[in-house]
């Protein structure tokens, strides 16, 4: 994995991410996204330790991008569900929804590109 890979799609994973919380905000009206995320119970803490240490291993083990790409995938898709299993209420889903459609978008990308 090259560095200004990781910083290009660092950066327009950032950018694009911002301009869906600008729009769901104002379109949307959905509530802003919460800054600070604690895990929901003591399974969604094993369930996302677990894929940040497999994904760690898979990222130097393969040293491809879209896997890096896939493995953040995993963790919002982790996320995502949880909270829309558990906190439906609060509608936060919606933005790791989002976060986990766009690095599988730009995993996608990165991979028939390389």
């Amino acid at each position: 994995m090259d560095f200004t890979q990781l910083l290009i799609f660092s950066a327009v994973f950032i950018l694009l991410s911002l301009m869906f919380q600008v729009f769901a905000v104002k379109v949307l009206n959905l509530p802003k996204p919460v800054k600070k995320q604690k895990p929901i119970n003591g399974t969604h803490r094993l369930i996302e330790i677990t894929l940040l240490i497999t994904g760690i291993a898979a990222v130097n083990f393969f040293n491809e991008m879209y896997v890096f790409a896939g493995v953040v995938f995993m963790l919002f898709c982790c996320s995502g569900l949880m909270e829309w299993r558990y906190r439906l209420e609060e509608k936060q889903y919606v933005y790791d929804s989002f976060y986990a459609g766009l690095s599988a978008a730009l995993g996608v990308l990165i991979f028939f590109i390389s």
